[in-house]
């Protein structure tokens, strides 16, 4: 039997913080820091204090950490030019949306095809000039053991075999071969998933180079590429702590929060990070801040529940997996989850 112990103040936190979302419908009711370059690692606490204090200077972060060697998933490099002019050259049109479509072709899959209109585009094979870059999000793949999270450089340069990419590797090479041509594009969308937003012939297009869906939609002139080189570092922190470097990834995830201090998955990384390492306090807050920036970051939910269930706090855990059931019912299949669901009394309860 476990004893259910009293709330926390950090698990009070929590739970406001899930009424208040609740509130303002973000979920369905129930029925200047920069010695990380330098030295590798800051501490914890002095890391939440700057960053927090110093939220309006990610810009000159930006220009700072790029000075000093920062990998940057949206540089023009010649394999990028080479490869777009190469391609458009070949196949393409005068039209940007005809370079759109020979450029998207060119990444995915020969066997892969995407429609506009009613025609259908298929990927082009290597012998073509293709990539075909597999889709794939396993942090062990052989080209993230040899390169962490692959930029488009790599992409391009990577031996056939090791290509493979997730959705946000996929839309920033699409993004640099596209600005490569002199298009419009940026990055949008949710850190879960992204897609290329491009203005082609003064029109506005959607493209997905991972649902392969290409489309008609508002463009509208925006920045985003400081929010997505975070999300670049928060990722590939995720992958380095996965294949247990665990100093790196600490670094690449503070490295995430000096560009952006609003990077939602990186205060969530920090807490899977934190939670490994033994100390599910900090791993709270950080998982507290990611639920601050997006309500609706189900796996922070998940990992809330499981910290509270650990503690003892059984009927908080519940509320917690209550609202993971209604952000995202998929993520019951997480293995620690699992196990918090069978050491209930009535699991079947929680689920509708």
């Amino acid at each position: 039997m476990i004893r259910t112990a009293p709330p926390s103040k950090i698990s009070l936190k929590i739970i406001r913080r899930l009424n208040y979302a609740r509130r303002k419908r973000y979920i369905p009711a129930r029925g200047d820091q920069s010695s990380a370059i330098t030295s590798g690692w800051v501490p914890p606490h002095l890391l939440f204090a700057q960053i927090l204090n110093n939220r309006q200077s990610y810009h000159v972060q930006l220009a700072a950490l790029r000075k000093n060697g920062l990998e940057d998933p949206f540089e023009i490099t010649h394999e990028v030019k080479q490869h777009s002019m190469k391609i458009i050259e070949k196949f393409g049109d005068k039209t940007e949306l005809g370079k759109a479509v020979v450029l998207l072709r060119s990444i995915i899959l020969s066997n892969r095809r995407f429609m506009i209109g009613e025609s259908f585009h298929y990927g082009l094979a290597i012998e073509e000039g293709g990539l075909n870059i597999r889709r794939s999000k396993d942090p062990n793949a052989p080209i993230r053991q040899i390169y962490g999270s692959p930029l488009p450089k790599t992409l391009l340069t990577a031996p056939p075999v090791l290509r493979s990419a997730a959705c946000l590797e996929f839309s920033f090479l699409l993004t640099v071969l596209l600005r490569a041509s002199g298009i419009k594009a940026h990055l949008e969308g949710q850190a879960e998933h992204v897609h290329v937003s491009a203005l082609l012939d003064g029109k506005g297009h959607e493209i997905d180079a991972v649902f392969l869906e290409f489309k008609s939609a508002a463009f509208r002139e925006t920045e985003t590429d400081h929010k997505y080189t975070a999300v670049h570092y928060a990722n590939k922190g995720s992958i380095l702590l996965a294949q247990g470097q665990k100093e790196e990834a600490l670094l690449s995830l503070h490295l995430a929060l000096e560009i952006d201090p609003e990077c939602g998955q990186a205060w969530h990384n920090l807490g899977v990070y934190h939670k490994r390492d033994g100390n599910p306090g900090l791993a709270m807050k950080c998982y507290e801040k990611a639920l601050e920036i997006d309500p609706r970051n189900a796996r922070a939910w998940r990992n809330v529940a499981v910290i509270l269930f650990e503690q003892g706090k059984i009927e908080e855990a519940k509320e917690m997996i209550r609202t993971v059931i209604q952000i995202d019912p998929l993520l019951l299949d997480h293995k620690e989850f699992r196990n918090v669901l069978r050491s209930l009394d009535k699991p079947s309860e929680l689920i509708p």
